[in-house]
């Protein structure tokens, strides 16, 4: 089947609350991501590729206000676990390891967790990934200390350590990617993927002619 050339575009759909002054969830905000395969001449509607999600915890904000910055990544499991991979127990500065592989991380900074990047499978080897994260991470990152993720987020412990993990690492590792220290997420400084690359990532996806996955908005 011939494919054709499609474009890639990232819809972002960002959702907050207005929340009580002492609602710690008002520093953070997560964002929704679908990415988009759009070709003008095909005359075929957009075909859905993946999807994601991106929460941001407003640092800065939260030390301004004078609050927790332990009691807002508390507010989610999966947040906490993060925030004490990178922050010291106190969540008042960088753990010491953290100053050593990131120098230019200033503290204070907000933290982009990128929870999920997601490109179904009839998409994939076209190397997507790479060039998807790199710019989500320079679109939603400006202002970002660090920008983390979980290299094999479904797997669990024992399977960490197997072959299929590693690939997602080398993967991630490509673009700046490094683990912080003995934790299961790895951390890169958004300035890096803001800037220009040696890496010849795509700006297009070739699709099948005839593709089954039809993007039909937010709601559809």
């Amino acid at each position: 089947m011939p494919k054709v050339e499609h474009s890639l575009e990232i819809h972002y759909h960002s959702s907050s609350y207005i929340w009580g002054f002492d609602d710690p969830e008002r520093f953070i905000l997560t964002t929704h991501i679908e990415i988009v395969g759009n070709s003008e001449t095909s005359g075929k509607p957009p075909v859905l590729i993946g999807k994601g999600t991106v929460t941001r915890v407003a640092v800065g904000r939260t030390l301004d206000a004078g609050e927790s910055l332990f009691f807002v990544f508390d507010t989610e499991q999966e947040l906490v676990d993060a925030g004490c991979a990178v922050f010291r127990p106190d969540f008042i500065d960088y753990r010491a390891a953290i100053a050593k592989q990131y120098p230019d991380a200033m503290f204070g900074g907000d933290f982009l967790l990128v929870r999920e990047l997601q490109i179904f499978p009839e998409f994939r080897g076209q190397r997507l990934g790479l060039a998807l994260m790199r710019q989500i991470v320079a679109d939603l990152g400006t202002g970002c200390g660090l920008a983390v993720l979980n290299p094999s987020p479904f797997l669990s412990e024992v399977d960490r350590g197997g072959m299929g993990c590693v690939k997602l690492q080398k993967y991630w590792a490509m673009l700046g990617f490094r683990r912080v220290a003995t934790s299961r997420f790895w951390a890169v400084d958004p300035a890096i993927l803001s800037g220009p690359m040696e890496l010849d990532l795509p700006t297009f996806i070739l699709i099948d002619e005839a593709p089954e996955t039809k993007f039909e908005g937010p709601n559809g």
